[in-house]
């Protein structure tokens, strides 16, 4: 048996490679909350973003580093290509009106 284990916003998700159920694993993709926060994520266009940086304007896609805790795990990628990372994209989603958690400790 072979096994895929996928992290969903700090959840670990087990799923049997051999017999995989996309139903769910689509499931839980849009509907797992971020295990540090507990919010759970905003769903836009069919896509789940993580609740406290959804719908940032110009940004093509994010991360707010909710579940992670290295120092630059968050990060903004904007529509006209620039991408920042750790406190610089903590500070620009902050900016744009996202509320991303402080590092985790």
């Amino acid at each position: 048996m072979n096994w895929v284990i996928e992290r969903i916003r700090g959840n670990y998700l087990i799923l049997d490679a051999d017999d995989l159920d996309w139903e769910r694993y689509t499931q839980a993709r849009l509907t797992l909350p971020c295990s540090r926060c507990h919010q759970r994520p905003v769903i836009v266009g069919g896509e789940a973003h993580d609740a406290c940086i959804a719908r940032l304007p110009s940004v093509r896609f994010a991360c707010c580093g909710h579940d992670r805790t290295e120092i630059d795990a968050c990060y903004v990628a904007f529509d006209d290509g620039v991408t920042l990372y750790g406190p610089a994209a903590r500070a620009a989603m902050e900016t744009m009106g996202g509320s991303p958690p402080p590092p985790a400790a």
